[in-house]
């Protein structure tokens, strides 16, 4: 009995080790927020937490930066708006907040559609939410 244990134990540990090399990494993110005359920093700093939750989901990889700049956020805030989902989603565009990053693909383990051993930069994040108080979710993201 006590064998059996320590091997569902050794069995777990395996299990959890392999799981948590597979999400992608966010613990050592550089984040910068500059001035903003649209959104509070609680508000910007809410829509990384929810990029970061995002990030989990791109296997073998690691978000080095985000950032947020009000005139690149806006310039893209545009397009989304007249052509992107923006244009038929109904969302206004003071809950429409975007951010960028920087993140790193590992040699393996990663999706198939990212190469290995690559840095991706200036990743845009379109974040939206139906009102002021509520909570921001990822709606596009990509180039």
């Amino acid at each position: 009995m006590k064998r059996a244990r320590i091997i569902f134990g050794i069995i777990v540990f395996v299990i959890a080790i392999l799981f948590y090399t597979q999400i992608g990494k966010t613990h050592n993110t550089n984040v910068s927020i500059e001035k903003s005359d649209k959104f509070s920093t609680e508000e910007i700093n809410d829509a990384v937490k929810a990029v970061k939750r995002k990030f989990w989901s791109f296997r073998g990889c690691e978000l080095t930066d985000v950032w947020y700049s009000e005139k690149e956020s806006e310039a893209e805030i545009e397009g989304y708006m007249k052509n992107g989902r923006g244009a038929s989603n109904g969302v206004k565009p003071e809950n429409v907040i975007v951010l960028f990053s920087n993140f790193k693909v590992r040699s393996w383990g990663a999706d198939v559609t990212l190469e290995p051993n690559s840095t991706h930069t200036g990743w845009s994040w379109i974040l939206i939410r139906d009102s002021k108080t509520d909570k921001w979710r990822v709606d596009d993201r990509g180039y």
